[in-house]
């Protein structure tokens, strides 16, 4: 307490030089209040008084509903009921019409009191319940308040738990999400490799049927045209020339040339029909009948095939037989 009075001492002077009337006031107020709790009560009612000359000249209602108060408990404390009572009535006037609902309850109170110490006990229980209404409003307001704090605080704590749960929940999301990415990157890389796999296997089974299938057209090619016939028909067409057989010479080479001719278009066809591969015998077995002059003779007749143009069969496929 000594020490507060030396620091509110040193404050009021330096409010005194810089001319702050108000907050000199307060400081000679916060004075009077250490005295008064110090015990000294002369001191301490001179402070007050002065106090609240100052602060009726200033209008500061506030301050000047807290130094009546305290003068008036000092007064009460003194013995002085009819002298408290005035200044705790004042004190209680002018704080009914403000906000500061602590300071009003503490000055019921000792209202209440100083009306009970002068005998006047039903202004004495009006005050008193005044001053528990007060109490019972301060307190549930306070109750209100911690409990709006309470609720911004669990608010504030459920919040936070939501955005945590949020962002475990984005982070387990991103996290399928990649294993899908990745799942889906493998199987596709998975399938392309097998595609491409089957693509080449393919391939590679596609070009060995063509060149099976060149190899097979190749040998029966050779063996409708092959070098040995070439050269006897060859043969046989210089001696018709040799002999001045023109007739001959010239029926020869023209079923020979499209005997060539049959046998080399149907080499590039899959199916040829059994009238062409008829006419294609007819012409080979025509160049033998000349060749070896007329020695044999020969028929053809596809038996029980009337239709024979509609019919396909592989080409080359009888004369080598």
């Amino acid at each position: 307490l000594d020490s507060a009075l030396y620091c509110y001492f040193k404050a009021k002077q330096v409010y005194i030089k810089l001319g702050d009337k108000r907050n000199e006031a307060i400081c000679e107020n916060n004075i009077a209040n250490l005295l008064f709790q110090t015990g000294d009560y002369e001191n301490a009612r001179r402070s007050f008084r002065q106090t609240i000359k100052k602060f009726r000249n200033t209008e500061d209602n506030l301050w000047l509903s807290r130094a009546l108060m305290y003068l008036g408990q000092l007064e009460l404390k003194e013995g002085n009921i009819s002298v408290a009572v005035g200044l705790l009535a004042e004190s209680v006037q002018i704080l009914s019409g403000t906000d500061y609902s602590r300071y009003l309850m503490e000055a019921s109170g000792s209202l209440a009191q100083a009306y009970f110490e002068s005998g006047d006990y039903k202004n004495s229980a009006l005050m008193f319940k005044q001053y528990v209404n007060l109490k019972d409003s301060i307190l549930n307001s306070e109750k209100q308040s911690e409990i709006r704090k309470l609720e911004v605080k669990y608010q504030s704590v459920q919040k936070d738990l939501e955005i945590a749960q949020l962002n475990e929940d984005n982070y387990l999301q991103q996290k399928r999400n990649e294993r899908i990415l990745y799942l889906v990157l493998f199987i596709t890389i998975f399938l392309s490799f097998i595609i491409v796999i089957i693509w080449m296997k393919s391939r590679h089974r596609k070009l060995v049927l063509q060149n099976t299938n060149m190899q097979i057209k190749q040998q029966l090619l050779q063996n409708q045209m092959n070098p040995h016939f070439l050269f006897n028909v060859l043969t046989s067409i210089q001696n018709f020339v040799k002999n001045n057989d023109n007739d001959n010479a010239s029926g020869y080479l023209s079923d020979f040339s499209r005997l060539t001719r049959i046998v080399l278009q149907s080499s590039a066809m899959e199916s040829i029909s059994l009238e062409t591969e008829i006419e294609l015998l007819t012409k080979y077995l025509k160049l033998e009948q000349l060749r070896l002059n007329n020695s044999f003779d020969f028929v053809i007749e596809p038996a029980n095939f009337p239709e024979a143009d509609e019919i396909k069969i592989p080409p080359m496929m009888v004369q080598p037989f």
